[in-house]
């Protein structure tokens, strides 16, 4: 189930838990292309800068670098679609940006319309939000460590509350799922249904997909030597432990029971044709080359369209609200004057 093309509801701005460690904390572009805008530094792979440097405007309310990383980086590290599809941490800060325009436009429509956001709701989002720290002065500290201030993260609740009461307002209730489009979904999407789970171990070496060919070389050299090694009936747990880049190595590699749509495609792929015993060929996925093992099977089967109809209707009734918030953002933004400094 992909995530559609803004995602405005996949994360709240300001659910970003500020403990995570910062992302953007330096270049890491080749020097190549360097370009300098106004107090914003592009390396080609990242977009540096003061963190009060304003990367767009719209209708005069500012969005800056600092508010951008902070999606960017919370996208990165929860491993979200936005993150893995974007082709370096540039493309990903364009991606924030983009959801951040939209959440403004939407949050000032509402205004416009007389929605309101009352405060002690925006108060009780506050103080369950402030839960996550020590203390205030703890809270105060990890903002500025952010360049966030207390009331810009008010503020980002209070849109928040805006978006969502516009979208209840103006789109939730115009919206419906027929009967057979869900049918048609069960049909055409077959591996989501099914109820098969694998236990299997894995040895991951990782690759930039920038890397010189002599680096990607001596990766697949030591991914096929794992690999030999396995086939051949090496322990696959001290393989793993001995070659693995993955944080699982410290289990052997040990992925326990997972269900096909939890993995890349081309990982579960090669997993699910694999029967007990079985090691794979080599598998490139985006995070580098794999060699996996099964060592369980179980819950062999496919769920009946009657126990999957009311999730496919949920996900099919949240793509339509998406695809139709997306519209109506988009309406809003020919209407207003947007200016985007941040480099291309």
């Amino acid at each position: 189930m992909s995530p559609s093309r803004r995602s405005i509801f996949a994360v709240a701005w300001i659910l970003v838990p500020f403990a995570l460690g910062g992302l953007f904390c330096g270049g890491e572009g080749d020097g190549q292309g360097e370009q300098q805008t106004d107090s914003l530094y592009d390396t080609g792979q990242e977009i540096l800068g003061d963190s009060d440097a304003v990367v767009a405007l719209v209708d005069g309310e500012a969005i800056r670098l600092a508010e951008i990383n902070l999606v960017a980086a919370f996208w990165s590290q929860s491993g979200a679609a936005q993150a893995r599809e974007a082709e370096n941490r540039k493309a990903l800060q364009h991606v924030a940006l983009d959801h951040l325009i939209d959440q403004l436009v939407l949050a000032q429509d509402a205004e416009k319309c007389g929605i309101v956001a009352s405060d002690s709701i925006v108060e009780n989002m506050v103080t369950r939000w402030s839960a996550q720290f020590e203390s205030p002065e703890d809270r105060d500290e990890k903002l500025a460590s952010r360049d966030i201030t207390f009331e810009q993260v008010r503020r980002k609740f209070q849109q928040d509350v805006l978006v969502q009461r516009l979208v209840a307002q103006m789109i939730r209730d115009t919206l419906e799922v027929p009967d057979e489009a869900v049918r048609a979904y069960y049909e055409e999407h077959p591996e989501f249904f099914e109820t098969t789970e694998v236990h299997a171990r894995h040895v991951l070496i990782t690759i930039d997909p920038g890397a010189p060919e002599e680096s990607l070389a001596v990766a697949r050299e030591r991914i096929e030597s794992a690999r030999a090694q396995a086939a051949a009936g090496g322990d696959f747990e001290r393989l793993a432990r001995e070659y693995s880049d993955c944080p699982s190595r410290s289990q052997g590699g040990d992925l326990d029971y997972f269900r096909r749509g939890q993995m890349v495609k081309p990982f579960a792929d090669a997993a699910f044709a694999l029967q007990v015993g079985e090691v794979s060929d080599v598998v490139e996925t985006q995070f580098g080359y794999h060699v996996i093992k099964v060592e369980e099977r179980r819950n062999e089967g496919t769920q009946p369209f009657t126990e999957a109809a009311p999730g496919i209707q949920r996900h099919l009734y949240g793509q339509r609200l998406q695809e139709a918030v997306d519209c109506y953002a988009d309406s809003l933004r020919a209407q207003l004057e947007i200016e985007v400094k941040l480099p291309l």
